[in-house]
C-alpha cells in the first residue's frame, strides 16, 4: 500500500540536511532569503490568477500587509472542509512560530495533495517554494512492503522536466548561476531524494 502527502517544515536543522543533500545552501539572512521570494512576488501572483480566473478559486481579503494573498478552491474534503492557499509577504514569515498552524494545516491538508495533481498553479506554486526554500515543503511517499517494512521517500525539489520547462522564469528570480544548481540537484536522484526503512 502506498500514500503520498506534503509536508511542511522549518525546522532549521532539517532545512540544513536538505541544503547539505542538494548542494543549495540556505540564504545567509532573513534579508537575503526575503530579496529571492521577492522577486517571485510576480510569479506567484499570476499563478493566483490563474486559479481565479481558470479554476473558479476565489481571492479572499487578507486585511494584513504581511500576506501576499489567500485564494479558496471551490472544492470540499470528505469531511466538508476547504483548502485557502495563503502565501506572506516576506518569507521570513513562513518562519514565524505564530503562522506555523497556518501553513500547515494548507499544504499538508489532502486537498492540497489531490489539487497540485489536477490543478497546475497549485503544482507550480509548491515546486517555486520548493526551489525557494529547498525541505520547507517535501512530497513524501509511504510504502508498506511486506517482509521489508515500511519505506519513506521523500522529494525536496520539483521534477527536473518542469525546472527544464520553466528556465526562465526561475532564472529571472534566482539568478543563471543557482538555477543550474537547482537544475543539477533536481536531476540527480541522490540529491533530491531521501529514503528510509523502518
Amino acid at each position: 500500500m502506498t500514500s503520498s502527502q506534503v509536508q511542511f517544515c522549518t525546522d532549521v536543522k532539517v532545512l540544513d540536511e536538505w541544503a547539505k543533500l542538494t548542494g543549495l545552501s540556505l540564504p545567509p539572512s532573513g534579508d537575503a532569503l526575503s530579496q529571492s521570494y521577492a522577486r517571485a512576488h510576480g510569479w506567484l501572483n499570476h499563478l493566483k490568477d490563474q486559479l481565479v480566473q481558470r479554476a473558479q478559486w476565489r481571492e479572499q481579503p487578507t486585511g494584513d500587509a504581511r500576506m501576499l494573498f489567500a485564494v479558496t478552491c471551490p472544492l470540499r474534503g470528505p469531511s466538508n472542509e476547504t483548502l485557502t492557499i495563503s502565501l506572506p509577504a516576506y518569507a521570513t514569515s513562513f518562519f514565524s512560530p505564530n503562522r506555523t498552524t497556518l501553513f500547515a494545516s494548507c499544504f499538508q491538508s489532502a486537498l492540497f495533495s489531490n489539487t497540485r495533481h489536477s490543478t497546475a498553479p497549485v503544482a507550480d506554486i509548491l515546486h517555486l517554494l520548493q526551489c525557494l526554500i529547498p525541505g520547507m515543503l517535501t512530497v513524501v511517499m509511504v510504502e508498506n512492503v511486506p517482509g521489508q517494512g515500511t519505506w519513506t521517500t521523500s522529494r525536496g525539489l520539483p521534477p527536473v522536466e518542469w525546472v527544464d520547462a520553466n528556465r526562465d522564469q526561475l532564472t529571472a528570480v534566482v539568478g543563471r548561476e543557482h538555477y543550474a544548481r537547482i537544475r543539477h540537484a533536481a536531476a540527480t536522484k541522490t540529491m533530491s531524494f531521501k529514503t528510509s526503512c523502518k
